[in-house]
C-alpha cells in the first residue's frame, strides 16, 4: 500500500466515524430511555472513535509532509 492509499483509508475511516457520531448523537440515543450515564458512556465511546480515527489520519497527513 501507498502512503496515498492510507491517506484514503484514513479519510474514509474519519468520515464513517464522524457520522456514526452524529447519528448516534441525534438519532439513537434519543429513541430509547436511556439515563444520562448511560448516554455518556456511549458517546464518549463514539467521540474516542472518532479521536483515534483522526489521529490516524493526522499520522498519515505528518508522513506525506515528511515524503515530500
Amino acid at each position: 500500500m501507498t502512503l496515498e492509499d492510507d491517506l484514503f483509508y484514513a479519510c474514509l475511516n474519519y468520515c464513517n466515524a464522524l457520522n456514526h457520531y452524529k447519528t448516534t448523537e441525534r438519532e439513537m440515543l434519543y429513541r430509547y430511555d436511556w439515563c444520562e450515564s448511560e448516554k455518556a458512556k456511549v458517546m464518549d465511546f463514539e467521540k474516542g472513535r472518532v479521536k483515534h480515527s483522526l489521529d490516524r489520519l493526522m499520522e498519515i497527513i505528518n508522513k506525506i509532509g515528511d515524503v515530500e
